[in-house]
């Protein structure tokens, strides 16, 4: 049925083609070990609350508008939750406890055993360009001969000897899913 309630001038506005829809907050506690509100409507927002205290938020724009959360736990989910997406489909989820909420972005900690200094993402491939450095010691000392040309010699001294160090670069590539 379409209902046909009010008028504009002489045009009849259709009420079903814009049904009034009220966003719903939702309170969570122990979703993957954190507390907050969730937000559904349109743009759907996560807001955590930190260990720390702090405040923040979360974008789910995945399935695009969610009308109704709730928390959820069983054997098969725990610690998760529960949503109606756009489409109408109930979806049953968990939040990636590999990542770290309480950053204005989630972060996930990977071991590289060395000091990242840049990384490049390419978007087709889902890969990742690390460029990252590992300290090394340098037994070697530049020593200047007669002719002004620099060459290196070995340092010989006790081993109390604090040697130089110097960084090795390197560029590790990650991959992400697609590349699993």
């Amino acid at each position: 049925l379409i209902k046909k309630k009010k008028t504009r001038g002489n045009k009849l506005l259709d009420m079903d083609a814009h049904p009034h829809y009220t966003p719903k907050i939702q309170c969570f506690s122990n979703i993957a070990g954190y507390s907050g509100i969730f937000l559904c409507g349109d743009l759907p927002y996560w807001l955590f609350l930190t260990t720390h205290g702090a405040l923040r938020t979360h974008p789910m724009y995945l399935d695009g508008k969610v009308t109704c959360f709730a928390p959820f736990h069983n054997v098969n989910c725990e610690h998760g939750f529960l949503y109606f997406s756009s489409t109408d489909e109930l979806r049953v989820c968990t939040l990636p406890t590999t990542l770290s909420y309480d950053n204005h972005w989630p972060a996930k900690k990977v071991p590289l055993r060395s000091t990242p200094h840049f990384v490049a993402y390419h978007h087709d491939t889902k890969t990742y360009a690390v460029c990252t450095s590992t300290p090394s010691l340098n037994p070697m000392r530049p020593a200047m001969q007669n002719n002004m040309d620099k060459e290196e010699a070995p340092i010989e001294e006790d081993d109390n000897f604090p040697y130089p160090s110097l960084n090795w670069y390197s560029i590790t590539y990650i991959l992400g899913k697609a590349g699993r």
